[in-house]
Order: C-alpha cells, then structure tokens, then sequence
C-alpha cells in the first residue's frame, strides 16, 4: 500500500497544486475582468475626451473665424483711416491756421493800440473840457460875485436913503 499512500500524497500534493492554480486562475480571473473594465472605462474616458476636444477645436474654429472677421473689418477701417489722414495735408493746414492765428494777433494788437488812441483822446478831451468848464466856473464865480457887490451896494443905498428919508440921519 505503499503505493496508494505515495497517490494519496501525490493526490493530495495535485489537490494542494489544483487549489493554487484555481486560487491562480481566480486572480487571473480577477485582473481579467478588472483589466477589462480598465480598458472600458478607458475607452469612455478617451470618448468623452475626443467629444469634449471636437467640441472645443469646433468652438475655437468658430471663434477663431469670428475673430478673424472683426480683424478683417478692423483693418479695413485702419486703411479707411489711414487713407484719410494721407489725403489730410497737415503742414499745409496747419501753416494756414498758424496764418490766421498771427492775422487774430496783429488785429488784436491793431485794435488794443486803438483802444489806447482813443483813451489818450478821450483822457485829452475830457481835461481841456474840464479846463474850459472851470474857467467858466470862475469867471462865472467873479461875475456873480460883482453882481451880489453891486445889489449889496444897491441895496445898502437903497436902505440909507430910505434912513435918510425916515429922519435917521441928518
């Protein structure tokens, strides 16, 4: 019997090396199924980024075209501008404007050395009348002063005859 102890070890040792290998294909099993669901989730992961990117590369192409438009409208206008301001003579314009400034000034200075003219005249005028009235005034004063001499010497007679007359003297 030695021989069914030595397949009873054997048997057992197989049973030992069969339980390994299930516990083996079990984990083979295991990291099959896990790769599996890896590789899928992969696959939705990577779906949904290439989704997401042809989303965005859509968005900026169309962003990229609306740009492009504004720019092209953009630098259109800058040559409309620039196309005027070639056609705008500045030194010319601005040499007629200085001309014209300088023609303001002198007619300002014209008109000030007037101003001054005529309050020399009117200052001038305005003294030799006030002189002439003043000796009116005086001339005027002394007459007045005669004639009130005069009346005082009319009257003062005109109070001694009356005296006279009434006896108070003589």
């Amino acid at each position: 019997m030695p021989e069914i102890n030595e397949v009873n070890k054997s048997l057992g040792e197989l049973e030992e090396e069969l339980s390994k290998i299930k516990y083996a294909s079990e984990m083979i099993q295991d990291a099959k199924d896990t790769a599996e669901r890896t590789v899928n989730e992969t696959k939705e992961i990577m779906s949904d980024l290439i989704d997401n990117s042809k989303k965005a590369t859509d968005n900026a192409i169309k962003e990229s075209k609306k740009l492009n438009k504004a720019a092209s409208a953009l630098l259109n206008a800058v040559d409309g501008l620039m196309e005027k301001l070639d056609k705008v003579d500045f030194p010319i314009r601005l040499d007629k404007i200085d001309t014209t400034i300088s023609g303001i000034n002198s007619g300002i200075q014209n008109v000030l050395s007037r101003f001054d003219s005529i309050e020399r005249n009117l200052k001038d005028d305005f003294d030799s009348k006030i002189g002439l009235i003043q000796n009116k005034l005086e001339k005027t004063q002394k007459i007045n002063l005669y004639l009130l001499i005069g009346i005082l010497v009319v009257i003062g007679g005109s109070f001694l005859g009356l005296f006279y007359k009434m006896g108070f003297f003589g």
